[in-house]
């Protein structure tokens, strides 16, 4: 199901990339189309003009096209790079602290169990998440040149 909503676009950096907010902003192929990459603590791994594939689901933000989960310079290396998984580890260990806290919540049990039910929603998007970055790595390695 992923898979089928994983798009693969390949060609040359035209824009960017610039790190803004934490994240990778370029736009890649023609007509352009525009990408962000979330790279917390980590550093651009391509440079402008260089060609790369990259393996992205479409953004729901207005005015970014996709957000790629991962990407590889093909003429260089043969070297894929993810996304910055910081976030999804991050939303898992509070939803796992939510969950494991919550019985002990002095709120009544209305309130608790929906404290809960949102650290189990969570922690369901999180780790999402990490398997799209995980399936996008594996869809750019096996990229093919046309």
């Amino acid at each position: 199901m992923l898979s089928q909503r994983l798009r693969t676009v390949s060609g040359y950096v035209s824009d960017g990339p610039s790190l803004l907010r934490g994240s990778l902003y370029f736009s890649l192929g023609h007509p352009p189309q525009s990408f962000e990459m979330p790279a917390y603590f980590v550093g651009s791994p391509f440079n402008a003009n260089e060609f790369i594939v990259v393996a992205a689901l479409p953004s729901v933000m207005p005015g970014l096209n996709f957000v790629a989960l991962a990407c590889r310079r093909v003429a260089v290396s043969n070297s894929v790079y993810g996304a910055s998984i910081a976030f999804p580890v991050i939303g898992l260990l509070l939803a796992v602290e939510i969950v494991v806290l919550a019985p002990t919540s002095v709120y009544p049990l209305a309130q608790t169990l929906l404290f809960a039910l949102g650290g189990v929603c969570l922690g369901v998007l999180s780790v999402r998440r990490l398997l799209a970055i995980r399936v996008a790595k594996k869809v750019v390695l096996e990229w093919v040149a046309p």
